[in-house]
């Protein structure tokens, strides 16, 4: 199961109506001036899927690498509803379908398709065979939601949080492992792993950091949003 970062508008990121309920929220809880994209254009996407754990990866090493105050906005979004915004906030909670009365638990859409390689990357990961999977890995999924998907009480909430200082903490962290903070060195080292089939599971956590770097980068300069949305 993966995920990518998204740089887009609202209703070119959610289905129909979520997206919208989504862009009023934003104007009323956040301000009417915070930049959300252009609405007639597709979606900003680094292609090569993540491993949804990757994210959860990179914050850890985030975390161990700069430290908790520094690795703040990195640690403030989950890979599963959340939002970066070019707006001055720390970390906020949305309701797009309204506060539930009840704690809810996350829900995982299974989407199956032929050659799909991030479902074989993880049949291998788990060691299963294909006689296996439909018990086991309703099973691994239902584990990975519980790791990765929205921290508790926050299902069903949007995650937001601040666009510049997430792309701070991302060239700090660059920084501290020598990469420089331009699109150029920064899409070499992603290439390094996506353009071999024996790299492509190695380092997690610095391809997901690749991945975050590019994508932030493109939504300040085109005044996006940056979406994590499982």
């Amino acid at each position: 199961m993966g995920f990518n970062f998204q740089a887009g508008h609202p209703t070119r990121v959610y289905r129909e109506g979520v997206g919208a309920r989504v862009v009023s929220l934003i104007h009323s809880e956040i301000g009417a001036s915070v930049p959300l994209g252009d609405d007639k254009a597709d979606p900003f996407v680094v292609m090569d899927e993540l491993g949804w754990s990757w994210w959860s990866d990179l914050q850890s090493f985030a975390v161990d690498k700069l430290g908790e105050s520094q690795a703040r906005q990195i640690s403030a979004v989950d890979a599963w509803n959340g939002v970066y915004l070019q707006a001055e906030v720390d970390r906020v909670l949305l309701w797009p379908d309204g506060k539930p009365q009840e704690p809810s638990q996350p829900r995982i859409r299974v989407v199956h398709k032929q050659g799909d390689p991030w479902h074989q990357r993880l049949l291998r990961f788990l060691k299963l065979k294909r006689k296996d999977v439909h018990g086991d890995i309703l099973q691994a999924l239902q584990a990975m939601r519980d790791a990765y998907g929205a921290r508790a009480g926050e299902t069903g909430a949007l995650q937001v949080g601040s666009l510049v200082s997430l792309k701070s903490e991302l060239d700090g962290l660059l920084e501290a492992i020598g990469i420089e903070s331009t699109e150029a060195a920064v899409e070499a080292r992603r290439s390094h792993y996506a353009d071999s089939q024996d790299r492509m599971d190695d380092d997690p956590h610095i391809q997901c950091l690749c991945h975050a770097w590019l994508t932030a980068d493109y939504a300040i300069t085109h005044g996006s949003p940056l979406w994590l949305i499982k």
